[in-house]
């Protein structure tokens, strides 16, 4: 054990490190044994690539049992999450056991797992950069290379002997999708290079291809919301004008932000992404660099010269891409910000047209209510009228009853004593008619007839009055 693991030594004692295994996809190829006096690549005659699905620890225990027998030369092996969600955060699919049985058997770097834990970008290797003044050379280097961590980054450790030419390599964090993708590139490579740095660059490649087509479809997304909001309506050499814009008054501004504020996060993410891409392609090849140094003039028979320029040559392909990404992102980051700003102006235009229709509504309203009120107080005159001619008519009845009260005993006297039942002239004293009680009776009956129904009459009145006024 290395004396500097003490770190990862105790992160595997703490819960939520190991979790539930998944599943493990494994590769492994061999190539034909050749003479050190013939190292050449077009002398070597690879055997065909194997690769394979273990669903449960105790296969790949009984995988690692045979690979003390078979001795590939290079042997990978990839744990998935059963959730994408989950990649290349902790818990790990994999159990302790497990992984310091292949951390021994591969002799992989221990600073692997404190690795895997930050999520960060970072390359460690054990090749020094000065021969030893001992004297003494290694014969195994120990590399760690993980993205940052995101829904499908590679996170690996490797061990690559100088005297075999055997790799080593660990993987987590990736996709079941990206690795099969993996595992084919690595099985098309006829013959198959030699060299730590294969497997390492055959994965930033492919995360270079799903990065570059992650910004082609943001970037497709920005320039449709760009022809929506009539940013595109520019008569470029090479670009035709498109029909009219929408009415932008009937777009969903709000949406709109919210689409353009995350693409301005996924720029940011990619940005770094395509950055420390760039960097560890460019420590890959400086590894590279310094194993053709140091191996120039030993004789191994698992590290091939022109395979490792051709590598150095890859690696320089893939860091102009990741730069190319990152440039990209810079680009498309400006422009996303632009067109927010237009949008946020767009949304102070709506905002102030909808005020402007409120003051208009508002003005509107006081007009009626302007108009309500010289018709009320019209209503109100009228109503002044009314009342006084009432209490000119009140007055006028007034004096007529006071008249009728005053002249009705006399009226009545006058009539009463001047009907046919009273002789006063013809008789030496007044006679009265035998037949008045006649008199008396049909007037009572009139009397009473005429008083219910006028009440009658009057509570009926007063009943409809009532209604009408509910």
């Amino acid at each position: 054990m290395s004396k500097w693991a003490w770190l990862s030594t105790s992160l595997k004692e703490k819960p939520g490190v190991f979790g539930e295994f998944s599943q493990c996809l494994t590769f492994h190829s061999r190539v034909q044994s050749i003479t050190p006096s013939s190292v050449n690549p077009t002398n070597s005659c690879p055997s065909p690539s194997n690769s394979k699905t273990l669903s449960s620890e105790n296969d790949v225990h009984t995988y690692l049992d045979n690979l003390d027998k078979t001795q590939p030369d290079v042997c990978v092996f990839a744990f998935t999450n059963p959730t994408p969600e989950n990649n290349g955060k902790l818990p790990l699919p994999i159990s302790k056991r497990l992984l310091e049985r292949i951390t021994q058997d591969f002799n992989l770097s221990s600073t692997f797992l404190n690795v895997l834990d930050t999520g960060l970008a970072t390359y460690t290797s054990t090749i020094p950069s000065k021969s030893r003044k001992d004297g003494k050379e290694w014969e195994s280097a120990q590399f760690v290379i993980q993205q940052n961590r995101a829904y499908s980054a590679f996170s690996i450790a490797l061990t690559f002997n100088i005297g075999t030419g055997r790799s080593r390599a660990i993987l987590f964090g990736a996709e079941t999708k990206v690795v099969s993708e993996l595992f084919q590139y690595l099985s098309s490579m006829s013959p198959q290079p030699y060299g730590p740095m294969v497997i390492p660059t055959v994965a930033m490649e492919l995360q270079a291809q799903s990065f570059s087509t992650t910004i082609k479809n943001c970037h497709d997304r920005v320039y449709s919301i760009e022809v929506a909001t009539g940013m595109r309506q520019f008569n470029f050499p090479h670009e035709k004008k498109g029909v009219s814009p929408q009415d932008w008054k009937t777009l969903d501004l709000i949406s709109i932000t919210r689409d353009l504020s995350s693409f301005l996060s996924r720029f940011a993410f990619l940005k770094l992404q395509a950055e420390t891409g760039a960097n560890l392609v460019e420590q890959m090849a400086r590894t590279t660099e310094l194993l053709i140094e140091k191996t120039h003039k030993k004789d191994a028979r698992g590290f091939i010269t022109d395979d490792q320029y051709n590598i150095i040559s890859k690696l320089d392909e893939i860091r102009n891409l990741y730069l190319g990404m990152a440039a990209r992102c810079r680009y498309l980051t400006e422009r996303t910000a632009a067109q927010s700003q237009t949008v946020h102006c767009l949304i102070a235009s709506q905002y102030n047209l909808t005020n402007i229709d409120i003051a208009r509504e508002s003005r509107n309203i006081a007009e009626l209510a302007r108009r309500d009120n010289k018709l009320t107080f019209q209503v109100a005159k009228d109503s002044r009228a009314v009342a006084i001619a009432a209490a000119r008519d009140s007055a006028a009845m007034q004096v007529i009853a006071a008249v009728t009260v005053l002249f009705l005993p006399a009226t009545f006297t006058a009539t009463f004593f001047s009907m046919s039942f009273f002789d006063f002239p013809g008789a030496e004293r007044p006679r009265v008619s035998v037949w008045i009680w006649i008199y008396v009776l049909v007037t009572a009956i009139l009397t009473i007839v005429i008083q219910l129904s006028w009440a009658s009459v009057s509570n009926r009145k007063k009943e409809q009055i009532t209604r009408g006024i509910q």
